[in-house]
């Protein structure tokens, strides 16, 4: 069961479970390249932001391959078709807080990310996550990738700019994959500060091409809630400096079990 009304919480997500982040922080390790996500049998919780209006329609209608300017789809001819591959790549993170601190907790105003205001948590099929880590590539060029890529952004080809060629080369995977630092969740909200950055690193994916609509897929995707009444609701927990680390809940995350995690460090 995911929904708990007796919670300290007053936004809670309908599809996820959460608790405090203290007693989850206290299990996972405290160093090392470490996948932590909400899964099950059947399926894993993934974060991505998005504009609202992306958001809203995916709410409603549980899918995001219909939704206008998702990652390059266009609605033309009452038929859903996509722009070149490779022009409008996608971020998602297994782990809230990696996605949090990525995103500035909603928060984050720039060129490349004014339009995401949304947090979506996007269940989708196990067996397809794990299919994307047998073929994901590790991509070692973390500093080109310090940012996330938005529906429209103004530069969609702005990550190949300073990449030699070798990079390029490495990079045209479909699917790659890289660790960054997990975060502490206290200020401030881009993670710039050292205290905040973990021993601990954890994913982020990144699909390109067919990698992309096989993720908006709904033979893929299981359910999608837009949770960004908890995310603002913890933001102004961090915000507010009479709050405690015991004050911040994060949803519920665990080591993922999978052989094929081993793989890939």
């Amino acid at each position: 069961m995911t929904r708990t009304d007796s919670l300290p919480v007053n936004h809670i997500p309908n599809t996820i479970a959460i608790e405090p982040y203290w007693k989850q922080h206290k299990k996972w390790p405290t160093s090392e390249n470490t996948m932590l996500s909400q899964y099950d049998k059947d399926s894993v919780v993934v974060y991505q932001t998005v504009s609202k209006e992306v958001a809203a329609y995916g709410v409603k209608y549980q899918e995001l391959i219909g939704s206008d300017g998702y990652a390059g789809l266009r609605k033309e001819r009452k038929r859903w078709t996509r722009l070149p591959e490779i022009r409008h790549p996608v971020s998602i993170y297994p782990s809230f807080l990696g996605a949090q601190y990525a995103w500035e907790w909603n928060s984050k105003i720039n060129e490349a990310s004014i339009r995401q205001q949304r947090t979506l948590a996007i269940r989708i099929r196990r067996e397809i996550y794990d299919e994307w880590l047998k073929m994901a590539k590790q991509d070692d060029g973390e500093e080109l990738y310090d940012y996330d890529f938005c529906d429209n952004c103004r530069y969609p080809d702005y990550h190949w700019v300073f990449a030699d060629a070798s990079y390029k080369a490495r990079n045209m995977s479909l699917l790659t994959y890289c660790w960054i630092n997990d975060m502490y969740p206290v200020l401030p909200l881009d993670g710039s500060s050292p205290h905040q950055r973990l021993p601990r690193k954890v994913m982020r994916l990144l699909l390109r091409g067919s990698m992309v609509n096989q993720f908006v897929s709904p033979h893929t995707i299981l359910s999608i809630e837009d949770i960004t009444p908890f995310v603002v609701e913890m933001r102004s927990r961090l915000t507010d400096h009479k709050s405690n680390i015991k004050d911040i809940w994060t949803p519920s995350e665990r080591v993922y079990d999978s052989p094929l995690v081993n793989s890939l460090f």
